[in-house]
Formats: C-alpha cells, structure tokens, sequence
C-alpha cells in the first residue's frame, strides 16, 4: 500500500534491477488513448489493474484491420541492431521494427553489441543502424559502446535512446557520434521519425 501512488511514476521501482519504466510506459500509452488505469494490491494475494478506455461511435472494418497489421512499405528497409538490457523494452523495439518492414538483432548490452557487429562484418552481413540504450546496469552502455562501434567502422549510424531525457548525451547526441536520440517511452511515429534522420 505505501508504494501504489508511486508505480506509474517513471523510474520508480522495488526491483533492484529494475528500470521503473514498464508502468510508466503503460500508464503513457493509456492516457494518449484518453484512458484511465487504476491499481489495487493485497499481501499474499495479487495485484489487479483495472483500465477503462472510451469506445468508439465508429466502426473498423475487417480490410482496414487487415491493412493496419501489415508492414510500413512506404520506408526503406533496414537491417537494424538494437542494444537494450531490458528485456520488455528489448522485445517491443524489435516487434515496432519488424512492424515497420525492418530486420532486427538484440544484445543485452555492449560488449555482446560489438560481438555481433564485428561478427556481420566478418561474416559479410551488413548491419545498417545501430539503435543503443544510453544505460546498461553492470555492463557497457551506449556512450561506451559507441566509440568502439566507431573504431571498427567510422561511417556506422546509430541512434542513442534513453529514459533520462534531461541527459545532456541525449541533447548533444551529435558530439558524441550518434545520428539520433529516442526518448523512452516512444511511440512507432517516434521510432519512424529517428530512422529518417539516418536516411
């Protein structure tokens, strides 16, 4: 009981290895959607989150549902490394990407990003951009893991995407040899819009 006013607030988390972005993101989604989220909990007996969203006078036929889940072909199609220690956030990029026509690979944090980006080079496998989480908890964020992307290819693009928008790496993403900077939570219209910087 003493925490429920705090969970839907960015950052905040009991986990030790938790981001206290989850809750966040969702309370963000619901209320874009003019929605209301609403949590109660009991010791030894679970959580339960009620959402109310407002329904629609309007209709959607099943072509439009159709059309709406297939891939963005209006965009160039990008191989694409993504680099993110939470896994949540690791799987909703990939599945936004792969929404927009893109390919996707994921490592967990720095070092293993730099395995597999040297490896696509030996291997003859062009890894086009490079998305990295500015944060990585007991490993090697993306300040760090930039540089040797860098190193190993001068004309690599990558984007520079973190929680902590006040960051000033996230501000002058440009000095520190990113393309572009995403703020979490993003939406895909958010994601779309970084990517063409990179164009």
């Amino acid at each position: 009981p003493n925490v429920l006013e705090s969970i839907f607030d960015p950052y905040f988390t009991t986990k030790k290895t938790g981001h206290g972005l989850g809750l966040a993101t969702v309370y963000s989604i619901i209320t874009k959607h003019q929605g209301l989220i609403f949590a109660s909990s009991e010791i030894d007996v679970g959580s339960k989150f009620t959402i109310y969203l407002p329904s629609s006078e309007n209709t959607c036929s099943l072509s439009i549902v159709n059309e709406l889940s297939e891939p963005q072909d209006d965009e160039q199609a990008f191989s694409i490394l993504v680099m993110e220690d939470d896994l949540f956030i690791l799987d909703m990029v990939k599945r936004i990407l792969e929404y927009l026509g893109h390919s996707v690979l994921t490592a967990v944090d720095g070092q293993k990003a730099i395995d597999i980006y040297q490896k696509s080079i030996k291997d003859n496998v062009k890894i086009d951009l490079l998305i990295m989480d500015l944060t990585i908890p007991g490993g090697m964020g993306g300040k760090e893991t930039i540089v040797e992307i860098l190193k190993i290819n001068p004309l690599a693009k990558a984007i520079v995407s973190s929680g902590y928008s006040n960051d000033p790496i996230m501000a002058q993403y440009k000095t520190y040899g990113f393309k572009a900077a995403l703020t979490k939570p993003f939406t895909i219209k958010d994601v779309k819009a970084a990517l063409r910087k990179l164009v």
